[in-house]
């Protein structure tokens, strides 16, 4: 809760009441006291006075008189403090204004010291003024005697180095000269190689022109040369084909007019008759023998087809070659 508001009594957390149990006064923040039901206003029934409440009465009554005895003992506390404030401010006031007095006479002893230590100073800096413009004008002087002869060096040294300059100049311009006819001849020799090699490279085109045209005309005639001889062995290699289809096929007709009822197993050599199509000893396929004949015939003829395409591949490219280097043996040099 705190304390009271009134006569400073503490007031513990727990209090039942909205009232200080010794002043007798609103506590603030309590909770209020439930409000005695109204009276019907139909009834009215007095109480007579309980001793309980005579007691509270009293207690109240020397509560009111204790709190006016504290406030009382609070003000003269108060009026008591404020005396000692009043004079603790006097006597600051007065240690502050002795104090100031006496910085005031520190001030003032530091502020003579510090001026005469700045005229001192002042003494101690015009002298050295003079002493440095004294060393100045000596320096000045010594500066002017060692420019004049500085001028009188850097004359004579510049005299000399135009003398070599110029000499240096009229030998450069001598080599330079030399230099130049030695470049003339050189260039001249120069364009005469260039003017030759030119002739000779026209001459040597000209002849690999010439050759190239030859080997492109060459290579042509042996295209078309390989082309008939292809044609031609293709031409051999069919005729050939068809006359050993012919008498493979002649051979095979009389072979079954001399078989016409029976034939032997071409792997056990068991004799079967003509219709049939498995070997009765060995199980032989009389059918799938002729297909694979025929198959055997037919990649025969494609192995032949592709080894003469390779044989004409390779002669072509070797005329390319042979072409290829006809021109590069006489290829300009530039």
């Amino acid at each position: 809760m705190g304390f009271c508001g009134e006569c400073g009594s503490y007031l513990a957390p727990d209090l039942q009441g909205a009232f200080c149990p010794e002043c007798g006064e609103p506590v603030p923040g309590a909770a209020p006291s439930a409000a005695p039901p109204a009276a019907p206003s139909t009834r009215h029934v007095t109480f007579a006075p309980s001793p309980g409440v005579d007691a509270a009465r009293s207690s109240r009554e020397e509560a009111e008189k204790r709190a006016e005895s504290a406030r009382m003992h609070a003000d003269a506390s108060q009026q008591e403090a404020a005396n000692a404030i009043a004079q603790y401010e006097a006597q600051q006031r007065a240690q502050v204004e002795a104090q100031a007095a006496r910085d005031s006479e520190v001030r003032s002893a530091a502020a003579e010291t510090e001026r005469r230590a700045i005229d001192a100073q002042r003494e101690e800096a015009a002298r050295r003024r003079e002493d440095a413009e004294r060393q100045a004008q000596d320096a000045r002087d010594r500066a002017e005697a060692m420019r004049l002869s500085a001028q009188t060096a850097i004359s004579d040294y510049e005299a000399q180095q135009r003398a070599a300059v110029e000499r240096e100049n009229a030998r450069r311009q001598q080599e330079l000269e030399s230099q130049r006819q030695q470049h003339l001849q050189v260039a001249q020799a120069a364009r005469e190689r260039r003017e030759e090699a030119e002739r000779q490279a026209q001459e040597k085109l000209a002849r690999a022109e010439r050759l190239r045209a030859e080997a492109q005309a060459a290579q042509e005639e042996l295209k078309k040369q390989e082309a008939k001889r292809a044609a031609k062995e293709r031409q051999r290699e069919e005729a050939r084909r068809l006359r050993e289809e012919t008498a493979r096929r002649e051979e095979n007709r009389r072979r079954a007019e001399e078989e016409a009822s029976t034939k032997n197993c071409p792997t056990c050599s068991k004799e079967c008759k003509s219709t049939a199509k498995f070997c009765m000893g060995c199980g032989f396929n009389f059918a799938k023998s002729d297909e694979d004949e025929v198959a055997r015939n037919m990649e025969a003829a494609r192995q032949r087809q592709m080894q003469a395409r390779e044989r004409e591949q390779q002669q072509r490219n070797h005329a390319s070659l042979m072409a290829n280097q006809a021109a590069a043996a006489y290829q300009p040099s530039w």
